[in-house]
């Protein structure tokens, strides 16, 4: 946690790690080995990072993929992490059914507020990390990657930091 947090926000932090580990405690990783709840919370760390993050942005990357992937609503966020948590996490859930969901995404990531989009480019950042590891074949990292760099330039502006860390990781 960043200098100056208080014991509340350590508390805020530990509280949506609980909750998000309990939600995901079945779920792995595209490896099938890792589990699920490292990803969020690498994104909160790299969140965590940014000159910009509030405690109230590093918890809702612990909990950034918890609707989406459970059966979790956003009433329930908003009842145990308050409004402005929720209103991070609402932003970055997308219904799976959308047709070109890719596509749809990038073209609403402008839409975002601030924090939803500093979130967004840790979780950008972090799955290009995750991606070797991933099993998938070469044609499909390289779609994903593909995917990735455009929604980086979509969410260029954010914070100079993330994208520069975004920007390393990439040219690796």
């Amino acid at each position: 946690m960043r200098e100056g947090a208080t014991y509340i926000d350590h508390e805020l932090v530990l509280k949506a790690y609980k909750y998000a580990s309990m939600k995901h405690v079945n779920d792995f990783r595209a490896d099938g080995v890792t589990p699920y709840i490292a990803h969020p919370m690498n994104v909160a760390l790299t969140v965590d990072c940014a000159p910009m993050a509030t405690v109230e942005m590093v918890a809702a990357a612990i909990l950034h993929d918890v609707v989406e992937d459970t059966d979790t609503t956003i009433e329930e966020i908003e009842l145990f992490f308050g409004k402005e948590i929720a209103g991070y996490v609402k932003e970055l859930t997308y219904p799976a059914d959308i047709p070109e969901r890719r596509e749809y995404i990038i073209g609403n990531v402008k839409f975002l507020s601030d924090g939803a989009r500093l979130i967004k480019l840790a979780d950008i950042t972090c799955n290009l990390l995750d991606l070797e590891e991933s099993g998938w074949s070469d044609a499909k990292k390289e779609a994903y990657r593909d995917y990735l760099i455009r929604m980086r330039f979509a969410l260029a502006g954010t914070d100079g930091w993330m994208e520069e860390m975004f920007d390393k990781v990439y040219a690796k």
